[in-house]
């Protein structure tokens, strides 16, 4: 995870686990990826994640690849 990067500013952690994104079980990498590729920098996704057995909520905001 890169620092200040979109998931950073959402607050999310390297150790999150992320469940659902934009409502779509988030069951792999290609689930993920595709998720985000269907959108564009500036779109704000709901990412749902477990963090120490608790689950939460957030907005993350895509940004553009460096």
């Amino acid at each position: 995870m890169e620092p200040g990067g979109p998931a950073d500013k959402a607050g999310l952690k390297r150790s999150d686990i992320v469940t659902l994104l934009d409502g779509r079980p988030a069951t792999s990498i290609a689930v993920l990826t595709e998720v985000t590729l269907a959108r564009k920098a500036g779109d704000t996704l709901k990412v749902s994640y477990v963090r120490g057995g608790k689950t939460a909520t957030t907005n993350l905001t895509l940004g553009t690849i460096p």
